[in-house]
């Protein structure tokens, strides 16, 4: 293994790592742009590993880069599919019930012109 794909896989080693600790904490756009990171390290590793001639780490690499990008390209969707038209009825009937109990604003406090005693 040449210094080049020692330090890539090292890398890649870093951001899984990071990856798996955003996700547990719920920080979903650093997941999604790690995973994006592994996806191209990995992706680079297969074309090292074609380029050596190494067909079997280049396919599993390759195998690895696609399931990654698959991964970002799910958590990158994720904030799309939270908008109102993608809920259940049930949640949609609760929202229009909120709306219609809020109460009415009232009149508009308007200032007394100057001079003017109560």
């Amino acid at each position: 293994m040449s210094g080049a794909e020692s330090c890539l896989t090292l890398a890649s080693v870093a951001c899984i790592g990071g990856a798996v600790a955003a996700a547990m904490f719920a920080r979903m756009a650093l997941a999604a742009f790690l995973s994006g990171t592994i996806a191209v390290i990995a992706a680079l590793l297969a074309v090292l590993y074609a380029l050596h001639g190494d067909g079997t780490r280049a396919a599993g690499n390759a195998g690895i880069a696609v399931f990654w990008a698959w991964l970002w390209w799910q958590l990158r969707r994720r904030k799309r599919r939270r908008s109102l038209r993608a809920l259940g009825e049930k949640t949609r009937a609760v929202f229009a019930a909120l709306a219609r109990n809020m109460p009415r604003p009232g009149p508009a406090v308007r200032p007394a012109p100057q001079g003017a005693r109560a």
